[in-house]
């Protein structure tokens, strides 16, 4: 025990010591030259015949890069880009950074990301090809992240349910992906061996997802629990959380003030600390049902107060939308990633596979598009920082005064 607390203590300094070093950067001004280079985490969005995609540069304001239908750009790839930033003032007084048409050189090819950006390259042409756009584009979501393809108007019916999360390659996959990894391995290779395939097969994932934060953080969260499996040693949640939280900020301290970054955290603890608690009865042999309903709601309470402070709103039947979709993620999971890994060898029976998911894919954009409309949302113009901090230092009491009562129980039982 002293060892992990001194362990702890001196990650924690490590990481104070990265946020202190670590040089905010300044917002951009209107005008101002830059000359950066960048890995693409997305295949460029085509619109109105130009490519439209997003960087980042020495942790400032995203900047939205426009240029022209070709070369084409693809994910994975390195491109060295200089240019002008355009700031333009919204009418809710935000302020957004573009760029149009700078110079954009593709750099060397790198092994790795050239064969992980080759096959989702490829996976998007098998999707696209055989599914409707907004199919194609949800699948590839569920399976692999990213929204760029998407139309807005559908994008916008899934913020306003409050299932954007689906098509962003959420933890949840990871975890999906962990078990269903370790299942299958399990009864090839032994157990040792299954485990550190899995592990390689998450961190090759998270890469091809785009490492997004949420991905990252249940990647890191899934490789130190199977190495916790390999070395015999005994983990728990909170503090596996705790570390990939601390490694996360000191790979890119920039993820303090990331607006995914803190809802990820927060999702995962409610899943962690209050889902076990919720049991919902009367969905009692209906256990997929069930999962999700539990993990939606849990993810909800502790997201809750940061969704309003940083999005100033809230959807009331958000739970109930979460509970109709969710359990279908894991068939398309499972059909997506099928029809992705066979469609590489054998384009046609790929494509078959792809089809069998559209009936899912056409009821959840269903449920989607009808309940849009009929979904009202909250409005909070201001959320102090101290109601948010009060909320959770309640939420935290009930849970310790729930955990106190329950051993008090098992105590008192026992004698």
């Amino acid at each position: 025990m002293k060892k992990i607390i001194l362990f702890l203590f001196l990650l924690t300094g490590i990481v104070c010591l990265r946020l202190f070093f670590s040089q905010a950067s300044d917002s951009w001004k209107d005008g101002e030259n830059f000359s950066a280079t960048v890995r693409l985490s997305e295949t460029p969005k085509i619109k109105d015949g130009r490519q439209i995609f997003d960087i980042e540069i020495d942790g400032k304001d995203t900047v939205r890069v426009v240029s022209s239908r070709f070369p084409r750009f693809w994910y994975g790839e390195n491109l060295s880009i200089t240019g002008k930033v355009s700031a333009s003032v919204l009418a809710d007084e935000k302020i957004v950074y573009s760029t149009y048409f700078p110079k954009i050189e593709k750099n060397e090819h790198d092994v790795f990301f050239t064969l992980t950006g080759g096959i989702r390259q490829s996976v998007e042409i098998l999707y696209r090809k055989y599914l409707p756009p907004t199919s194609a584009e949800l699948l590839l979501g569920v399976v692999m992240g990213g929204k760029t393809g998407m139309n807005e108007s559908f994008v916008n019916d899934l913020q306003t349910s409050g299932v954007m999360h689906v098509v962003a390659a959420s933890g949840m996959n990871v975890t999906f992906l962990a078990g269903f990894l370790l299942t299958v391995t399990s009864r090839l290779f032994a157990r040792k061996k299954a485990i550190i395939f899995s592990m390689v097969a998450i961190v090759w994932y998270t890469f091809l997802a785009g490492l997004e934060p949420s991905i990252v953080r249940a990647g890191i969260m899934a490789v130190l629990s199977f190495a916790a499996v390999l070395l015999g040693r005994q983990q728990t949640g909170a503090l596996t959380l705790y570390i990939t939280a601390c490694l996360m900020l000191i790979i890119n301290p920039t993820l303090l003030s990331d607006v995914g970054f803190h809802l990820s955290l927060a999702a995962t603890a409610g899943i962690l600390f209050i889902k076990p608690l919720l049991t919902f009865k009367k969905l009692e042999g209906l256990e997929l049902l069930k999962e999700d309903s539990s993990a939606t709601f849990a993810a909800q309470i502790t997201t809750l107060p940061l969704l309003i402070l940083y999005f100033e709103s809230i959807g009331i039947f958000s739970v109930i939308v979460n509970a109709a979709v969710l359990w279908m993620i894991p068939i398309l999971m499972i059909l997506g990633s099928l029809a992705a890994f066979i469609g590489l060898l054998v384009p046609f029976l790929g494509s078959m596979i792809a089809l069998t998911a559209y009936p899912f894919l056409w009821l959840f954009e269903m449920i989607i598009t009808v309940s849009s409309p009929y979904h009202p949302t909250i409005s909070v113009a201001y959320l102090p920082l101290s109601l948010v901090l009060g909320y959770y230092l309640v939420v935290a009491s009930v849970l310790f005064w729930i955990n106190t009562s329950k051993k008090n129980h098992e105590v008192s039982f026992h004698h």
